[in-house]
């Protein structure tokens, strides 16, 4: 079963992906708060990560993105990061992300997004 380690500062949607995903057979953790994500990392060993590109503030997603992608330990787990500002699927590239999802979902896309990183 592929784990996937969801981080979003919205409770609500943690929540919905947990319970969307779950129902497709994967295995979850997620992280509220932007400084659990290298924990979560560490301990969860994840497949896969989703994450929000506005998570405060003054925290990007994006940034998180890169440093986990330039971190020798992290750096080979695929990240599809989400945003409700369509403007960002542009820019998700410069960060090493591999792929990009608008919200609203589209739970069928987002599924095949995800299994076309997984291994099979």
């Amino acid at each position: 079963m592929a784990k996937i380690l969801v981080i979003d500062n919205d409770k609500e949607i943690l929540n919905v992906l947990d319970v969307m995903l779950s129902k497709h057979g994967f295995t979850v953790q997620s992280a509220f708060k932007w400084q659990e994500t290298i924990d979560k990392i560490e301990s969860f060993h994840p497949d896969i990560i989703l994450m929000d590109v506005l998570l405060g503030r003054q925290t990007d997603g994006r940034d998180i993105c890169e440093y986990i992608k330039t971190d020798t330990d992290s750096g080979h787990i695929p990240i599809i990061l989400f945003s409700a500002i369509s403007d960002i699927s542009q820019t998700y590239p410069a960060c090493q992300a591999d792929d990009f999802i608008s919200k609203p979902f589209d739970v069928q896309a987002m599924i095949s997004k995800i299994q076309a990183y997984l291994p099979e």
